[in-house]
C-alpha cells in the first residue's frame, strides 16, 4: 500500500481483516476458511462467519504484534446487503435464519477520541467526541478478496 496514486476503482469498498501471525501464513497458503467451532464469548456470537472492518483498528485486536508490528489483510468488496444488527446481542443461529436478502451483518461500534490527557479528565459523558466505524461479519466468503497485507507499525 505504498503506492498512493494506485487506484482501486474494481472494488466498491475495501476493508481490514486482522488475525494471529501464525494464522496469516495459512490464510496465505490455503486463503480464508470458516470457523470450525464456534465460541460465543467471541465475534462467533453472531454465527459461523469472518468478521472485517471499515477501521484498521478494530481488527488490531485480533492481532499479536511483534516488535510493535501488526499484519493486516486489505480486502475488497463490491458490495455488501447487510443486516444491521445490536452490538449486545448474540446472534448464534445466523447465518441459518439470517433473512436470505442479507449476505452479512454489519454492527456499529464506537470509539472514543481523546486528544490529549487533561482533555480526558475534563471532558463528561455529553461532550465525548466519538468515531464510528462498521464491523461485518461475512458469511460468505466469496464477498471477501484478500488484496494486500499492510504492515502496521504500533506506536
Amino acid at each position: 500500500m505504498n503506492k498512493k496514486e494506485e487506484g482501486f476503482t474494481e472494488y466498491e469498498n475495501l476493508f481490514w481483516y486482522g488475525c494471529e501471525t501464525p494464522h496469516l501464513y495459512s490464510i496465505l497458503r490455503h486463503g480464508l476458511r470458516m470457523p470450525i467451532t464456534l465460541e460465543y464469548n467471541n465475534i462467533y456470537k453472531y454465527g459461523k462467519g469472518i468478521m472485517i472492518s471499515h477501521s484498521p483498528y478494530g481488527q488490531l485486536k485480533y492481532c499479536i504484534t511483534r516488535n510493535n508490528i501488526a499484519y493486516l489483510f486489505v480486502c475488497g468488496n463490491n458490495g455488501l446487503k447487510s443486516k444491521v444488527a445490536r452490538d449486545h446481542y448474540i446472534y448464534p443461529e445466523y447465518p441459518e435464519k439470517l433473512d436470505k436478502q442479507y449476505d452479512s451483518l454489519c454492527i456499529e461500534r464506537k470509539i472514543k477520541l481523546i486528544k490529549n490527557k487533561n482533555e480526558e479528565e475534563e471532558e463528561n459523558e455529553k461532550t465525548r467526541n466519538y468515531d464510528y466505524y462498521c464491523d461485518y461479519i461475512i458469511y460468505d466468503l466469496t464477498k471477501i478478496n484478500l488484496l494486500y497485507i499492510a504492515k502496521i507499525q504500533i506506536p
